[in-house]
Protein backbone atom coordinates (compact mmCIF):
# COMPACT_ATOMS: atom_id res chain seq x y z
CA UNK A 1 0.00 0.00 0.00
CA UNK A 2 1.32 3.50 -0.84
CA UNK A 3 0.38 7.10 -0.01
CA UNK A 4 1.38 9.58 -2.70
CA UNK A 5 1.03 13.38 -2.89
CA UNK A 6 2.71 14.63 -6.05
CA UNK A 7 5.44 12.16 -5.20
CA UNK A 8 5.09 11.34 -1.50
CA UNK A 9 5.40 7.64 -0.61
CA UNK A 10 4.38 6.03 2.66
CA UNK A 11 4.65 2.25 2.61
CA UNK A 12 2.10 1.05 0.03
CA UNK A 13 -0.78 3.48 0.53
CA UNK A 14 -1.00 6.06 -2.30
CA UNK A 15 -3.00 9.31 -2.35
CA UNK A 16 -3.10 11.35 -5.54
CA UNK A 17 -3.98 15.04 -5.39
CA UNK A 18 -5.30 15.18 -8.93
CA UNK A 19 -7.57 12.12 -8.76
CA UNK A 20 -7.93 11.92 -4.97
CA UNK A 21 -7.79 8.13 -4.91
CA UNK A 22 -6.79 5.55 -2.32
CA UNK A 23 -4.77 2.66 -3.79
CA UNK A 24 -5.73 -0.35 -1.67
CA UNK A 25 -3.69 -3.27 -0.59
CA UNK A 26 -4.07 -3.37 3.16
CA UNK A 27 -4.33 -0.09 5.06
CA UNK A 28 -5.57 0.10 8.65
CA UNK A 29 -5.93 3.20 10.85
CA UNK A 30 -7.28 2.23 14.28
CA UNK A 31 -10.57 0.48 13.48
CA UNK A 32 -10.95 2.01 10.00
CA UNK A 33 -9.98 -0.56 7.37
CA UNK A 34 -9.80 -0.36 3.60
CA UNK A 35 -10.24 -3.90 2.41
CA UNK A 36 -8.38 -5.10 -0.67
CA UNK A 37 -10.26 -4.96 -3.86
CA UNK A 38 -9.22 -2.09 -6.06
CA UNK A 39 -9.26 1.70 -6.20
CA UNK A 40 -11.73 3.95 -4.41
CA UNK A 41 -12.00 7.21 -6.37
CA UNK A 42 -13.04 9.93 -3.92
CA UNK A 43 -14.40 11.97 -6.82
CA UNK A 44 -17.07 9.29 -7.16
CA UNK A 45 -18.28 9.77 -3.59
CA UNK A 46 -20.94 12.46 -3.28
CA UNK A 47 -20.12 15.44 -1.10
CA UNK A 48 -21.16 14.61 2.45
CA UNK A 49 -21.66 10.92 1.70
CA UNK A 50 -20.06 8.07 3.60
CA UNK A 51 -17.78 5.38 2.26
CA UNK A 52 -17.82 2.70 4.93
CA UNK A 53 -16.93 4.88 7.99
CA UNK A 54 -15.40 7.83 6.14
CA UNK A 55 -17.22 10.91 4.93
CA UNK A 56 -15.87 13.39 2.37
CA UNK A 57 -16.58 17.10 1.99
CA UNK A 58 -15.37 20.62 2.56
CA UNK A 59 -13.65 21.24 5.85
CA UNK A 60 -16.32 23.69 6.94
CA UNK A 61 -19.04 21.09 6.34
CA UNK A 62 -17.93 18.55 8.92
CA UNK A 63 -20.99 17.15 10.67
CA UNK A 64 -21.36 17.23 14.43
CA UNK A 65 -19.13 14.59 16.06
CA UNK A 66 -20.75 11.59 17.69
CA UNK A 67 -19.70 8.45 15.81
CA UNK A 68 -16.48 7.30 17.49
CA UNK A 69 -13.68 6.33 15.09
CA UNK A 70 -15.50 7.56 12.02
CA UNK A 71 -13.45 9.77 9.68
CA UNK A 72 -13.98 12.89 7.65
CA UNK A 73 -11.74 13.86 4.75
CA UNK A 74 -11.69 17.61 4.02
CA UNK A 75 -11.30 17.79 0.25
CA UNK A 76 -10.30 21.47 0.31
CA UNK A 77 -7.54 21.30 2.98
CA UNK A 78 -6.55 17.67 2.36
CA UNK A 79 -6.86 16.84 6.08
CA UNK A 80 -8.21 13.64 7.54
CA UNK A 81 -10.18 14.02 10.78
CA UNK A 82 -11.13 11.37 13.33
CA UNK A 83 -14.31 11.53 15.39
CA UNK A 84 -13.55 11.07 19.10
CA UNK A 85 -17.21 11.04 19.96
CA UNK A 86 -17.18 14.62 21.20
CA UNK A 87 -14.85 16.40 18.73
CA UNK A 88 -13.04 16.05 15.44
CA UNK A 89 -9.28 15.65 15.79
CA UNK A 90 -6.75 15.76 12.97
CA UNK A 91 -5.62 12.23 12.18
CA UNK A 92 -3.57 13.10 9.11
CA UNK A 93 -2.36 16.42 7.72
CA UNK A 94 0.29 17.64 5.37
CA UNK A 95 1.06 20.89 7.29
CA UNK A 96 3.60 21.28 10.10
CA UNK A 97 1.38 23.28 12.46
CA UNK A 98 -1.29 20.57 12.48
CA UNK A 99 1.03 18.17 14.29
CA UNK A 100 0.05 17.66 17.90
CA UNK A 101 3.28 18.79 19.57
CA UNK A 102 4.13 21.93 17.59
CA UNK A 103 3.00 25.60 17.57
CA UNK A 104 -0.41 26.13 15.98
CA UNK A 105 0.12 29.55 14.43
CA UNK A 106 2.85 31.25 12.39
CA UNK A 107 1.63 34.79 13.19
CA UNK A 108 4.41 36.96 14.64
CA UNK A 109 6.97 34.20 14.27
CA UNK A 110 8.91 35.61 11.32
CA UNK A 111 12.63 34.74 11.28
CA UNK A 112 12.33 32.59 14.40
CA UNK A 113 13.59 29.02 14.52
CA UNK A 114 12.07 25.77 15.78
CA UNK A 115 13.70 24.24 18.86
CA UNK A 116 12.79 21.58 21.39
CA UNK A 117 10.99 23.10 24.38
CA UNK A 118 12.83 23.17 27.75
CA UNK A 119 10.25 20.65 28.98
CA UNK A 120 11.40 18.30 26.20
CA UNK A 121 7.84 17.44 25.22
CA UNK A 122 7.39 19.31 21.96
CA UNK A 123 8.64 22.02 19.64
CA UNK A 124 8.42 25.80 19.96
CA UNK A 125 9.46 28.90 18.03
CA UNK A 126 12.46 30.70 19.52
CA UNK A 127 14.50 33.75 18.57
CA UNK A 128 17.13 33.25 15.95
CA UNK A 129 20.56 32.83 17.49
CA UNK A 130 22.83 35.53 16.10
CA UNK A 131 26.54 34.73 16.48
CA UNK A 132 28.56 37.45 18.22
CA UNK A 133 31.64 38.21 16.18
CA UNK A 134 33.34 40.83 18.35
CA UNK A 135 33.90 41.82 21.99
CA UNK A 136 31.69 44.92 21.81
CA UNK A 137 28.76 42.79 20.68
CA UNK A 138 28.49 41.06 24.06
CA UNK A 139 25.80 42.31 26.45
CA UNK A 140 28.09 42.87 29.44
CA UNK A 141 30.95 44.75 27.79
CA UNK A 142 31.57 48.37 26.74
CA UNK A 143 29.93 49.38 23.45
CA UNK A 144 32.79 51.43 22.03
CA UNK A 145 36.58 51.58 21.92
CA UNK A 146 36.58 55.34 21.36
CA UNK A 147 38.71 57.16 23.94
CA UNK A 148 39.84 53.92 25.56
CA UNK A 149 43.30 53.62 24.01
CA UNK A 150 45.87 52.04 26.32
CA UNK A 151 43.28 50.91 28.87
CA UNK A 152 42.51 47.36 29.93
CA UNK A 153 39.26 45.44 30.40
CA UNK A 154 38.45 44.71 34.03
CA UNK A 155 35.45 43.62 36.08
CA UNK A 156 33.49 46.64 37.32
CA UNK A 157 33.08 47.43 41.02
CA UNK A 158 29.55 45.97 41.00
CA UNK A 159 31.00 42.69 39.68
CA UNK A 160 28.34 42.51 36.96
CA UNK A 161 30.19 43.35 33.74
CA UNK A 162 33.46 44.40 32.16
CA UNK A 163 34.65 47.96 31.70
CA UNK A 164 37.77 49.72 30.44
CA UNK A 165 40.17 51.02 33.11
CA UNK A 166 43.56 52.74 32.94
CA UNK A 167 46.47 50.36 33.00
CA UNK A 168 47.81 50.21 36.57
CA UNK A 169 51.50 50.88 36.93
CA UNK A 170 53.91 51.63 39.71
CA UNK A 171 53.24 55.11 41.08
CA UNK A 172 55.42 57.23 43.32
CA UNK A 173 53.93 59.99 45.43
CA UNK A 174 56.69 62.29 46.73
CA UNK A 175 56.10 63.40 50.31
CA UNK A 176 59.57 64.84 50.78
CA UNK A 177 61.65 65.29 47.64
CA UNK A 178 65.00 66.70 48.59
CA UNK A 179 68.60 65.76 47.82
CA UNK A 180 69.59 67.40 51.09
CA UNK A 181 68.94 66.14 54.59
CA UNK A 182 66.01 67.73 56.40
CA UNK A 183 65.98 67.37 60.18
CA UNK A 184 62.98 66.79 62.41
CA UNK A 185 64.07 68.34 65.63
CA UNK A 186 62.99 66.61 68.84
CA UNK A 187 60.58 64.24 67.10
CA UNK A 188 57.72 63.72 69.58
CA UNK A 189 56.17 60.47 70.84
CA UNK A 190 52.62 61.39 69.83
CA UNK A 191 51.39 60.82 66.28
CA UNK A 192 52.47 64.00 64.48
CA UNK A 193 52.59 65.05 60.84
CA UNK A 194 56.17 64.98 59.56
CA UNK A 195 58.20 68.00 60.60
CA UNK A 196 55.15 69.21 62.56
CA UNK A 197 53.79 70.97 59.45
CA UNK A 198 51.26 70.42 56.65
CA UNK A 199 53.47 71.41 53.71
CA UNK A 200 54.43 67.83 52.75
CA UNK A 201 50.91 66.63 51.86
CA UNK A 202 49.95 65.66 48.32
CA UNK A 203 46.84 64.61 46.47
CA UNK A 204 46.69 61.52 44.29
CA UNK A 205 44.08 59.42 42.48
CA UNK A 206 44.38 55.85 43.77
CA UNK A 207 41.22 54.53 42.11
CA UNK A 208 43.03 51.79 40.21
CA UNK A 209 45.54 50.80 42.86
CA UNK A 210 45.31 48.29 45.69
CA UNK A 211 48.66 48.20 47.51
CA UNK A 212 51.13 50.69 48.93
CA UNK A 213 54.53 50.86 50.59
CA UNK A 214 56.69 53.60 52.13
CA UNK A 215 60.26 54.33 51.00
CA UNK A 216 62.48 56.80 52.90
CA UNK A 217 66.13 57.83 52.84
CA UNK A 218 67.20 58.20 56.48
CA UNK A 219 70.41 60.20 57.06
CA UNK A 220 70.21 60.42 60.84
CA UNK A 221 68.26 57.85 62.78
CA UNK A 222 65.53 58.62 65.31
CA UNK A 223 64.67 57.07 68.68
CA UNK A 224 64.71 53.28 69.15
CA UNK A 225 60.98 52.86 68.53
CA UNK A 226 60.42 55.79 66.18
CA UNK A 227 58.43 55.11 63.01
CA UNK A 228 57.10 56.86 59.93
CA UNK A 229 53.63 55.89 58.71
CA UNK A 230 51.29 56.87 55.85
CA UNK A 231 47.70 58.14 56.16
CA UNK A 232 45.00 59.23 53.71
CA UNK A 233 42.05 61.62 53.83
CA UNK A 234 39.26 62.76 51.55
CA UNK A 235 38.89 66.19 53.22
CA UNK A 236 42.24 66.87 54.99
CA UNK A 237 40.38 66.81 58.29
CA UNK A 238 39.79 63.14 59.06
CA UNK A 239 42.80 60.90 58.51
CA UNK A 240 43.22 57.11 58.50
CA UNK A 241 45.96 54.62 57.70
CA UNK A 242 46.04 53.24 54.17
CA UNK A 243 45.62 49.67 55.41
CA UNK A 244 43.17 50.63 58.16
CA UNK A 245 45.58 49.49 60.88
CA UNK A 246 48.87 51.37 60.97
CA UNK A 247 50.63 51.04 57.68
CA UNK A 248 52.52 51.17 55.59
CA UNK A 249 55.23 52.00 58.11
CA UNK A 250 59.00 51.89 58.58
CA UNK A 251 61.28 51.99 61.59
CA UNK A 252 63.72 54.89 61.55
CA UNK A 253 65.92 53.52 64.32
CA UNK A 254 68.53 52.80 61.62
CA UNK A 255 69.92 54.68 58.63
CA UNK A 256 69.89 54.10 54.88
CA UNK A 257 67.13 53.59 52.35
CA UNK A 258 64.35 52.01 54.38
CA UNK A 259 61.48 50.24 52.59
CA UNK A 260 58.27 48.99 54.19
CA UNK A 261 56.32 45.88 53.28
CA UNK A 262 53.48 46.18 50.77
CA UNK A 263 50.10 46.60 52.47
CA UNK A 264 46.61 46.17 51.06
CA UNK A 265 44.71 49.44 50.96
CA UNK A 266 41.22 49.73 52.38
CA UNK A 267 38.37 50.53 50.00
CA UNK A 268 38.12 54.14 51.20
CA UNK A 269 41.71 54.79 50.16
CA UNK A 270 41.06 53.69 46.56
CA UNK A 271 39.88 57.10 45.43
CA UNK A 272 41.13 60.59 44.68
CA UNK A 273 42.61 61.30 48.12
CA UNK A 274 45.13 63.33 50.11
CA UNK A 275 48.09 61.52 51.67
CA UNK A 276 50.56 62.49 54.37
CA UNK A 277 53.38 60.95 56.41
CA UNK A 278 53.24 61.01 60.20
CA UNK A 279 55.83 60.17 62.84
CA UNK A 280 55.19 58.31 66.07
CA UNK A 281 57.12 56.99 69.08
CA UNK A 282 59.86 59.61 69.04
CA UNK A 283 61.45 60.46 72.36
CA UNK A 284 61.34 64.24 72.07
CA UNK A 285 65.13 64.34 72.02
CA UNK A 286 66.48 62.65 68.88
CA UNK A 287 66.58 64.70 65.67
CA UNK A 288 66.19 62.30 62.72
CA UNK A 289 66.88 63.68 59.26
CA UNK A 290 65.59 62.56 55.88
CA UNK A 291 66.26 62.90 52.20
CA UNK A 292 63.62 61.68 49.71
CA UNK A 293 60.42 60.16 51.13
CA UNK A 294 58.03 58.50 48.68
CA UNK A 295 54.89 56.41 48.88
CA UNK A 296 54.78 53.79 46.14
CA UNK A 297 51.51 52.31 44.83
CA UNK A 298 50.61 49.35 42.62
Amino acid sequence: MAFQLDTFQLDTFRFEVERMAFQLDTFQLDTFVFQPGGVVNLDDIADGAYYKRMRVGLGANKPAPGIVDSYYFASDTKKLYRDTGTAWEIALSLTFKDLRDVPKDYTGQGNRIVTVKPTEDGLAFTDTLTPVSDFLGLIDTPNTYTGQGGKLAAVNSAETALEFKPLPSGLLAPVVASPNATSWNAMPAAETEIFGATNSRCRIDLTNYSQARLVARVFVNGAANAELRVQYSTDETTWAYLDGVGGPKISISGMGTIVSAWVNMVTGAKADVFIRVVGINGDGIANPSFGNIFVEFK
